[in-house]
């Protein structure tokens, strides 16, 4: 052993020790668990996957509705507005069958207050052609597409709604 060493007490450099193997795992802990979070980030050859799919998701021309298994609207995006002329903070937490159906196809307010989704019928890519209101009264031709998010319980499920304005399509067919 060196000669400065031995002139100190034992337990001193016991001390020393065990700072040194502490503070060497600490900062080997800090970043692996930084690396794990930069991992979780999920960098793609484009870049930050969550950061592009935010944007393809702002800007998709069909409408995205995230309702829950009651039917209750927990989020949407901006093209759902401007097919639907409603606001996200107009209908979130209320049901669809509220506010969009047209005439001939309105429910009664117990069948919208006891509405689930069956997930047996509504299962990923399920579609149906729906005749809806505009909130300025307009009448439109709604496609949907169904997605279902399985939660860890049927009633933790979402269900992902791709909403696309096909009018003009089923017009032309009626013309022809």
């Amino acid at each position: 052993m060196p000669e400065f060493l031995g002139e100190l007490p034992v337990a001193f450099l016991i001390v020393c020790l065990c700072l040194s193997i502490a503070i060497f795992s600490i900062g080997y802990f800090r970043g692996a668990r930084s690396s794990h979070a930069a991992q979780s980030t999920r960098l793609s050859e484009f870049g930050n996957d969550a950061a592009i799919l935010k944007l393809v998701v702002e800007h998709a021309h069909e409408g995205l509705v995230m309702q829950d298994i009651y039917g209750r609207i927990e989020w949407t995006n901006p093209a759902y507005s401007r097919i639907t002329g409603y606001t996200a903070e107009e209908i979130r937490g209320r049901r669809p069958q509220e506010f969009i159906l047209a005439g001939e196809s309105q429910v009664s307010p117990e069948e919208i207050e006891t509405f689930k989704f069956d997930l047996t019928k509504y299962h990923s890519g399920f579609e149906e052609l729906i005749h809806n209101r505009r909130k300025n009264g307009e009448l439109f031709w709604n496609q949907i597409t169904f997605a279902v998010v399985e939660g860890k319980s049927p009633e933790e499920s979402k269900i992902i709604v791709i909403c696309r304005d096909v009018t003009s399509q089923v017009e032309h067919l009626q013309e022809l």
